[in-house]
């Protein structure tokens, strides 16, 4: 049993306890809430960001109500603090009765404060079980992590040639070049198609040693060896493989020393029969900030462009993905209505659909709750920040593209029901979607007076009691609306 001294520190590392805690309540040890917090984690983050920064991360112990978690460095801390300390409250209390705060330290900094506690939270080496069956650093993120293998591909026009390359190097198929590079804009798969290589291969037995890192990482350790005079770890680790796969290749742009480390390192793979496929956010040619030798040593391979997915795609990501949180949580259910809306308002590639799917689960209590229209609203709304309201005339084309009416007919004369009804929904939006006044909406209606844009924001406001599709058309238009704002 641990003990709780003076300054209220909670020294306590047990695991599931023995006995009850208040009111009657099982005791689950902090550290047990970790493991599987940090469980949990390796669900939800990208599989180096997980081997990176979340694996080693270490209960220190509790302090006055809150839980202390520390990293290593304060690279680690600026990344976990920065990026990830969020979700790892969320998750926390998640499985924690008593919601207590997490307080996230720099063991290297601040880690003085609990030695008469801990000498080293990373002398002991974790068994799997203590580390919430984290993977190793060279292996996909959890066996059970499957949402980012072939399976869970969504292929299309825009990546079917990069999807084939990377399945048939995973078959162990000839290759013409001992390099390839996949490109294209962030967020459209790429790292989707190293992971699901290395998975495949992983538990293909083909005998086949991975090596799997991100440029940003290569470069962290070299310049860190390189301060301490000793760069043989990385040599080890990258040249250890028979298949290299580095992601993100901008990141060592204009970086000399890391540059002619990592073309030695291509050079040594590649001379010894192995194969090296990196991603990059543009094509060999266009890249920027590298050696001459770098960029010809990139152009003598294979490179595959992956583009945007189209319409049908994002639609089958939005599913796919959907389907994903479905398996931990049954009831996120993500009806037709909330694909349509989703793949409208988020026009970005593929990894921003995915994020919205990420945050709604969130908001639904991390799939206890099902998803609501209202909720996907917010989710959206927050997802894409302060966005400036339309003008006016952007919601008069929005309606005349909607009704297949002319823009003299809309701010004409004309009474009739196919004119007045888009007239006054177009005048309710100006409303409700504009900071603009009464007398300004009427004068962008054909110079009408303040009294006519009165009457039909009423008017709406009535239909939308009485008439349920009038909601449905209000939302048609908004949609289309946001569309016209997103081009």
């Amino acid at each position: 049993m641990g003990s709780r001294d003076t300054n209220g520190i909670n020294t306590d590392t047990g695991k599931s306890g023995q006995g009850e805690g208040p009111g009657g309540e099982h005791h689950i040890g902090a550290p047990e809430i970790w493991t599987r917090t940090r469980g949990d984690m390796a669900t939800r983050v990208t599989r180096d960001d997980y081997a990176r920064y979340i694996k080693d991360i270490r209960f220190i112990a509790e302090v006055e109500g809150s839980v202390v978690l520390a990293t290593k460095s304060r690279y680690m801390f600026d990344r976990v603090d920065g990026e990830h300390k969020r979700l790892i409250q969320r998750l926390w209390k998640a499985h924690d009765p008593r919601k207590r705060q997490v307080r996230l330290i720099c063991w290297a900094t601040q880690g003085g404060e609990f030695s008469d506690l801990v000498d080293d939270p990373w002398s002991v080496t974790e068994s799997p079980d203590d580390a919430g069956q984290a993977p190793s650093a060279e292996s996909p993120v959890g066996r059970d992590r499957d949402d980012q293998s072939f399976d869970t591909l969504v292929v299309g026009a825009s990546n079917e040639k990069a999807a084939h390359l990377m399945r048939h190097i995973a078959e162990g198929g000839e290759m013409p070049a001992r390099l390839v590079l996949l490109h294209g804009r962030q967020g459209t798969g790429k790292t989707h198609l190293l992971t699901a290589l290395q998975q495949a291969v992983d538990t293909g037995n083909s005998g086949r040693r991975v090596v799997f890192m991100s440029a940003e990482e290569f470069q962290t350790e070299f310049v860190s060896g390189a301060i301490e005079r000793d760069t043989r770890a990385l040599k080890m680790r990258v040249r250890s493989g028979d298949l290299l796969l580095i992601d993100d290749l901008q990141w060592i742009a204009n970086a000399p020393g890391t540059d002619r480390e990592f073309f030695a390192s291509l050079r040594a793979v590649t001379a010894h029969g192995g194969l090296v496929v990196l991603t990059a956010d543009a094509a060999p040619g266009e890249l920027t900030g590298f050696s001459p030798r770098l960029k010809s040593e990139l152009k003598g391979g294979a490179s595959v462009e992956i583009g945007l997915p189209d319409e049908d795609m994002r639609r089958a990501i939005v599913r796919m993905h959907a389907g994903l949180h479905r398996r931990k949580a049954p009831d996120f259910l993500i009806d037709d209505d909330m694909v349509e809306r989703i793949c409208r308002r988020v026009r970005g590639p593929g990894r921003e659909l995915t994020g919205v799917l990420a945050s709604l689960y969130m908001e639904a209590g991390i799939g206890q709750h099902a998803p609501t229209l209202e909720m996907l609203d917010r989710v959206i709304r927050s997802h894409e920040g302060e966005q400036r309201p339309p003008t006016l005339d952007l919601i008069k084309r929005a309606t005349t593209q909607v009704y297949a009416i002319s823009k003299t007919d809309l701010t004409g004369p004309c009474k009739a029901q196919n004119v007045t009804y888009p007239r006054q929904l177009a005048m309710y939006l100006c409303r409700d979607m504009t900071p603009k006044s009464y007398p300004q909406i009427g004068n962008a209606f054909g110079g009408r007076d303040h009294a006519t844009v009165i009457h039909a924001v009423r008017k709406v406001k009535r239909l939308l009691s009485e008439k349920p599709e009038t909601a449905g058309d209000l939302e048609a238009l908004r949609e289309a609306i946001f569309d016209l704002q997103a081009n």
